[in-house]
């Protein structure tokens, strides 16, 4: 698996370079997590995922510990 994304991510974050059991760790929460975080949401008719923008930002924001 490419672990690009996630490698950037942890600079991004982490202000330093993720080690490679970091990156492994980083893709496989990631890949369960994506089946719950960003479910289709059937029930809400057009709602395309089951979490909204709003709610998705400031969940990143809180994830950060910077003030909205």
């Amino acid at each position: 698996m490419d672990h690009g994304n996630f490698a950037a991510l942890a600079r991004q974050f982490l202000d330093r370079d993720a080690n490679d059991a970091e990156l492994i760790a980083m893709s496989g929460q990631a890949e369960r997590a994506a089946r719950h975080v960003a479910a289709p949401s059937a029930a809400r008719g057009v709602a395309l995922f089951a979490i909204e923008p709003a709610h998705f930002e400031r969940t990143l924001q809180a994830a950060r510990h910077e003030p909205e």
